[in-house]
Order: structure tokens, then sequence, then C-alpha cells
């Protein structure tokens, strides 16, 4: 509650946020696979900045950005022993909503006119399959190498993006912001990536 940004043009009145979280773990003893692990979480955050319930109020407009946050994942694992080597199998998800409108005061007496929509509804889920394997190399030391696949994808409310803010010529709708800036409206997307990694200790 009551936090104040010194460096920015508003506070933060209140922030709220919750999680939990699940886990489960077996050892097992069925050939080479030999324990299983998973997880389950889910955070939820309910932020609030304004420009005049902290601080007097330098502008001419009274100013508020109520953002929602919200993450949902899990992680699944299974540990091996085969060929020499430990193995660590793995399939993890993430997904992310947002969604933060700013309000002012634009000829009205509450802080209740849209002036931007700063994330419109916008969702990214994340799915990553990955696998690792771990190999002695004498007393001193092991060698480790790393594989992991992610599938990403990012969307947004079409709606949300060209809806146009109340207010003088100069308010843009995202999509007209977007255009602006990067020479083209905001669209789903989605993308594959490969990453890897070897380490010697």
């Amino acid at each position: 509650w009551d936090v104040l940004f010194a460096g920015a043009g508003m506070d933060s009145p209140r922030s709220d946020s919750g999680q939990w979280r699940l886990k489960l773990e077996q050892s097992l003893d069925m050939g080479a696979l030999t324990r299983l692990s998973g997880e389950l979480y889910r955070v939820e955050v309910d932020h609030l900045m304004d420009n005049y319930s902290l601080r007097p109020l330098s502008g001419l407009f009274k100013m508020r950005v109520p953002t929602e946050s919200d993450s949902t994942g899990g992680r699944l694992l299974a540990d091996l022993s085969a060929a020499g080597m430990d193995w660590t199998l793995g399939l993890d998800y993430l997904s992310v909503a947002r969604d933060a409108t700013r309000y002012w005061n634009y000829r009205s007496t509450s802080v209740t006119v849209p002036q931007s929509y700063m994330w419109p509804d916008v969702e990214q889920g994340d799915l990553g399959l990955f696998a690792e394997a771990q190999r002695a190399l004498g007393p001193a030391g092991s060698l480790t190498a790393g594989l992991r696949y992610d599938h990403v994808e990012s969307g947004l409310s079409e709606a949300r993006a060209n809806s146009l803010p109340t207010g003088p010529a100069w308010v843009l709708s995202p999509n007209q912001l977007y255009r602006t800036y990067y020479g083209k409206t905001a669209e789903d997307d989605s993308e594959d990536n490969l990453g890897g990694l070897l380490r010697y200790g």
C-alpha cells in the first residue's frame, strides 16, 4: 500500500497479489526411470497507479492506471539413468494475460474516461520441451549437455487494439500508436526457438 515512485509520473496507492503453487515428487524404481516431479502454479497481480492520491496533482488532469497481470504455468520432469549418464527430460508451460487502461477526468468529474489502452487484453504463451544429460568425467568433474525447444505465441484483443480512447485528436488507439512507432499494426504472432548448453564443472 502507498508505494512512492519519485522518478515516475505516478505512485501506487495499492498493489495486491496472490499466488498458489502445488508440487508433487515421487522417487521410483522402474528401470531407467528414477524420479517424477510436477508443479502447477497461478499468480494474480492487481496493481493501481495514479498521479493524485499520494502527491499533489502536477498536471491538468487526474490519471489512474489499474493493471491486471495473471500468470498460469506448470512443469513436468522425469529423471532417468541410462547409457552411463543421468538424464532429465521435461516439459513446461507458461501463460500470461495482461490488461491495463489509463483513465483520466477529461470533461468529467471522475477519473473514469479511457485515455489509453496500454495492454489491450494481451496474452502470451510458451510451451517448452527440454532434455539434459550429465556424465561424470572422473572424480574431479562432469560434463553436462542440454537442448531446449520453445513454441511461443502472443496475441491481443483486436477490438481493444482498435478502440479509440476519449479525448482530443492526439489521443490514439493502440493500433494507431503501433503504426506510428513501428510502421505496422499489432497482430497475433508465434515463433519457434531452439537453445542448448554445454557445461563442465
